[in-house]
């Protein structure tokens, strides 16, 4: 995975849009990956697109490295 993309828009501050990238990249839905999350579709959303990541937690995190097929390690540099 080419970390540097998403590493320049995490340095603006747009960590839900590095995720949205991480997402469209790997041609996953927001509702797929909501459902993986068990989490409600506008919220997963309002994550993209208001860059919300503090309301995930840790095993949200832990399981988005999952579905995006990345170590935690190598995930949570986001946060």
């Amino acid at each position: 995975m080419n970390w540097t993309r998403y590493d320049r828009l995490d340095r603006f501050g747009k960590t839900g849009w590095a995720i949205g990238a991480i997402r469209r990249e790997q041609k996953l839905t927001d509702i797929e990956v909501a459902e993986k999350l068990h989490m409600d579709i506008k919220a997963y959303r309002r994550i993209e697109r208001k860059f919300k990541t503090h309301s995930l937690t840790l095993q949200q995190v832990s399981d988005l490295g999952k579905i995006f097929d990345c170590s935690v390690e190598e995930f949570l540099h986001f946060f």
